[in-house]
């Protein structure tokens, strides 16, 4: 008796663990390199095939995820029409026997086409409930009827069982069960790279999210952490809020910025505000976010942007209504002694030097890189509301690697201070042995020529030491000197 009851219990854990939960199988895909030079694509090749790798792992400890009331239709939509599809091959089977006896009049053929009839009959019948039913689906999901709708949980598992096992189709086979598929792309910007990454849920090749990231080439560890971070809630589908976004004027192109990553606006769902009993003018879109508190960017290319911050878990929804001013913009020709090189204002393409470009008013952030260099240069400028404006900019030599060379500099500074200290060691221990001596020829058991000597010496290290504090000092300073390089530079009228 004891011994069914133990047999029963474990075959109930079994029941309820996550072996036999629903799942939901997450895969990436090796991101897109956004170039088309070739030795660029060399240079990208591993970080857009070791990016998804990294974040795969980063997310290999979420264990659940609730699915979206989209998902729970999609995986009954698709478990019908695979349910029909076999229906159908069975009908198509049955059809053609009993055409094959269709001339054929013995009582054991009779009797066979009568069941085969039937079996039609049958399966026709099963094949209009399962129609039914999805027209059913159908309506449920382009009305958003999702009240009668039960939502589960589903277990997060990797797609091959490992965060190496990258997926290398950009759309699941029919054959292979994926759920969720990370895709994404890395775009070179100078010395940095941008990657985005996308999340699509399938069945019904739905695109949930697009984030952006830049870091430089060397942190690619960095860039998935900070990518992984922001998809997790996307992935576990917590608790989210709706927030209704409206943006105005219309000519405006919007772009949106929350907690520091990018968001697609495009890729927002056009929507009606909820409870309006008015037409509205301007189009709506909607963001749904982590209830949690966000600092959100909004704005536009010739506008201002706007940041706030806001606590989105006090309420199911939000309507949030933006309306951006336009920037004022001052015709600026920047100068490098003849230099040629792409020009970035505020972290976007603004042109190249020697060109009259078109610059923001105010105090402006400009990064210039330059063919074959080994870093970009960085200044600000403010720029007034003159009609056109030349500014200077004295870049470094192409040959010129601040990063060695400020390397270079803290090695010589550290030797500088290293040296300091032990010279002290003899110091200290000349001035002891000087003060011995000197106080033994007082009491008379010394010399006079050996106090001098120690004299000599003690002098002598301490004239060592307070050259190497001077010299330490010198080092420190060019360090600093050298340090002061990265900073942006003040662009001369």
């Amino acid at each position: 008796m004891n011994k069914r009851i133990v047999t029963l219990f474990c075959a109930v854990l079994l029941l309820q663990s996550p072996f036999f939960a629903e799942e939901w199988i997450l895969g990436a895909t090796p991101f897109a390199i956004a170039s088309s030079d070739s030795s660029i694509k060399k240079e990208l090749a591993s970080t857009a095939e070791q990016l998804p790798v990294l974040i795969l792992e980063s997310l290999s400890g979420v264990q659940e995820r609730v699915l979206l009331p989209e998902e729970v239709l999609n995986r009954q939509q698709e478990k019908l029409q695979q349910e029909r599809s076999v229906l159908i091959q069975d009908l198509g089977t049955a059809q053609k026997k009993k055409d094959g006896l269709l001339f054929s009049s013995s009582k054991t053929k009779d009797k066979e086409k009568k069941e085969l009839e039937e079996k039609i009959s049958l399966l026709k019948s099963h094949i209009q409930d399962i129609n039914n039913s999805l027209d059913k689906l159908k309506v449920q999901s382009e009305n958003k009827e999702y009240d009668s709708l039960e939502i589960p949980k589903a277990h997060v598992r990797l797609w091959g069982g490992s965060v190496e096992s990258l997926y290398k189709a950009l759309i699941p086979e029919k054959q292979d069960t994926i759920h969720g598929l990370l895709t994404g792309s890395v775009t070179p910007v100078g010395n940095y790279v941008s990657a985005e990454v996308r999340l699509t849920l399938y069945p019904g090749d739905m695109t949930v999210v697009s984030l952006q990231e830049v870091s430089s080439l060397s942190d690619v560890q960095y860039l998935a952490q900070s990518l992984s971070k922001k998809l997790i809630p996307y992935i576990t589908n917590q608790e989210t809020t709706k927030v209704y976004l409206t943006i105005s004027p219309t000519d405006a192109v919007p772009f949106i910025y929350v907690d520091g990553q990018k968001i697609a606006y495009n890729s927002l769902e056009v929507v009606s505000l909820p409870d309006s009993t008015t037409e509205q003018s301007l189009e709506t879109r909607l963001l749904s976010l982590p209830a949690d508190i966000h600092t959100v960017t909004i704005g536009a290319t010739g506008y201002e942007s706007k940041t706030f911050e806001q606590d989105f878990s006090e309420n199911p929804g939000y309507a949030i209504a933006v309306t951006l001013e336009k920037t004022e913009y001052t015709d600026v020709v920047l100068e490098a002694g003849g230099k040629q090189g792409s020009v970035y204002i505020n972290g976007l393409p603004a042109g190249s030097l020697s060109e009259t470009l078109q610059l923001p008013q105010g105090r402006i952030l400009g990064e210039v890189t330059v063919p074959n260099a080994s870093q970009s240069d960085f200044f600000i400028a403010d720029i007034g509301g003159n009609d056109l404006s030349t500014l200077n900019l004295r870049l470094r030599e192409e040959n010129d690697d601040i990063s060695q060379l400020i390397d270079k500099r803290r090695r010589t500074m550290y030797n500088s201070y290293s040296a300091l200290l032990i010279s002290v060691i003899p110091l200290l221990i000349t001035n002891g042995l000087y003060v011995n001596t000197y106080n033994a020829w007082a009491l008379g058991h010394e010399d006079e020529s050996n106090v001098n000597t120690w004299n000599i010496i003690s002098k002598t290290s301490m004239g060592i030491t307070i050259g190497l504090g001077v010299n330490w000092a010198v080092q420190l300073a060019r360090y600093l000197f050298t340090v002061n390089k990265i900073l942006p530079q003040s662009a001369q009228k």
